[in-house]
């Protein structure tokens, strides 16, 4: 790989935790003004008192959560075998474009899984391949289930 490989690389890694960051930050603010109208809020019948006293609990969480991880927000990353890549975070962050793909991936979520499991022999966290391309990994013969049967011929 030559350096200016490597130079784009590290470039477009800071672009991507950049652009994790603001979206960390929007969501944050988000939370802020939400928490801050909620806290604005008096009166009401009992149930709109109730009501406002959850929502208040709930965004002073999501902004006491989004404190917590400032701090290493990303401190990992996939490559997928299509060239792509999936980041892994302490939280999961999405787009907000409408279809809400993933950005970040929070570390327990089982897509995450790959990230803790691979090794250089196993780099997508399963078996490693058989020795032969026609030759199962096990030494078993390799069988095919008969439709049905439950047999294996």
């Amino acid at each position: 790989m030559s350096s200016l490989s490597t130079t784009d690389d590290l470039e477009n890694e800071q672009q991507y935790v950049s652009m994790l960051y603001g979206r960390l930050d929007n969501l944050r603010e988000q939370a802020a003004e939400r928490l801050a109208s909620e806290l604005r809020a008096t009166g009401g019948t009992p149930q709109d008192r109730t009501q406002r006293d959850s929502l208040t609990s709930l965004h002073t969480e999501r902004v006491a959560r989004y404190d917590a991880v400032e701090q290493g927000l990303c401190f990992g990353r996939l490559d997928l075998q299509d060239g792509g890549h999936q980041h892994i975070g302490r939280i999961g962050l999405f787009d907000d474009d409408g279809d809400f793909e993933p950005l970040l991936l929070d570390w327990r979520a089982p897509a995450a899984r790959p990230f803790y499991v691979a090794t250089a022999a196993t780099p997508d966290g399963g078996r490693p391949p058989p020795a032969h391309p026609h030759q199962p990994a096990d030494g078993h013969r390799a069988g095919r289930r008969a439709a049905g049967r439950g047999s294996v011929r």
